[in-house]
């Protein structure tokens, strides 16, 4: 009986050990860390994040965070909200990569790679694109600004508003 007990408390133990080791607690506190490629940064915003395009909402199905001062969006989602076509992103899997092509523009992103293509210029980027939650989440600002957009914000104690409007549009914001 007390054999059956110990081996009882011991499975317990190593379930709950194995939550914290897999679980990714770092997405959703302000103050935690994400590790990337050996290199760690910092997730120093846990505040609600809106994102606007044209006065209109984009909603994400995985809450955007804010990592080194950059906002990190889900690719697919923005991508789509600044108007490109399913059939223009092109994940490949094996490189973790993604390629996006817009109004004669293309931008390479390796996930946990700093180093981005635009066309065929190498840029350096402050953060690179991570995985989370099976989604791809890219610097907001970065990929917006190479595809002709303007991006603005503005904040509070408890949110951060992102307003994108498409360079020389009429909509004001």
């Amino acid at each position: 009986m007390i054999f059956k007990f110990k081996r009882f408390i011991l499975c317990l133990f190593v379930l709950i050990v194995s939550l914290f080791c897999v679980y990714p607690t770092y997405a959703s506190v302000s103050g935690d860390a994400v590790k990337i490629n050996g290199e760690t940064y910092r997730i120093t915003s846990s505040k609600n994040i809106n994102v606007y395009i044209e006065r209109s909402k984009i909603n994400f199905d995985v809450e955007p965070i804010i990592i080194e001062n950059r906002t990190m969006v889900p690719l697919r989602f923005l991508a789509n909200a600044i108007g490109i076509k399913d059939n223009k992103i092109i994940y490949d899997e094996t490189e973790q990569s993604v390629i996006l092509e817009y109004n004669g523009k293309t931008i390479k992103l390796i996930v946990g790679d700093k180093n981005a293509l635009i066309d065929i210029d190498e840029v350096e980027l402050d953060v690179p694109a991570v995985e989370l939650n099976n989604r791809v989440l890219v610097p907001l600002r970065f990929v917006c600004e190479t595809f002709g957009y303007n991006v603005d914000y503005g904040e509070t104690e408890t949110s951060m508003n992102i307003f994108m409007k498409k360079r020389n549009s009429p909509t004001n914001l």
